[in-house]
């Protein structure tokens, strides 16, 4: 991913490996979280707010969508 912020919705469960770069996730009225080369993190379904990519990432990541009841 190249640096630039986007608005973000996920309505599925994504676990991210970040192999390289710099990425802050910020929740819609919560606080900013910064994730670095190495961190794993989750991004749990129903997550908003936005996504900035601040130095080029490259990431391993795997999506869970659970299915309609």
């Amino acid at each position: 991913s190249s640096p630039g912020k986007w608005r973000v919705g996920y309505t599925e469960n994504e676990f991210v490996v970040l192999l390289s770069g710099k990425v802050v996730l910020t929740a819609d009225g919560g606080a900013a979280e910064t994730f670095t080369a190495g961190d794993a993190f989750i991004i749990p379904a129903g997550f908003a707010g936005t996504w900035e990519t601040v130095e080029p990432v490259r990431k391993l990541y795997a999506i869970y969508q659970a299915p309609s009841a």
